[in-house]
């Protein structure tokens, strides 16, 4: 994704809309990780496990507030 939009920028020139896009791509890496972990947070409450868990904190958080 990052690299089209660097790739737009490159055939944009040095323009308002390059700048925009540059923007759009700093606000993508910044707010990745926060969406990514909602993401994976609302899929293990739901149920949903990795195939391969070394260890559940956040179960292991849930039942000790539990007890």
């Amino acid at each position: 994704m990052l690299v089209g939009l660097a790739g737009l920028m490159f055939l944009e020139g040095r323009t308002f809309d390059s700048f925009k896009l540059l923007l759009l791509s700093a606000f993508l890496v910044l707010t990745n990780p926060a969406t990514s972990h909602a993401i994976a947070r609302a899929a293990h409450k739901v149920g949903l496990n990795p195939k391969e868990v070394v260890k559940d904190e956040l179960r292991e958080m849930e039942m000790g507030d539990k007890l």
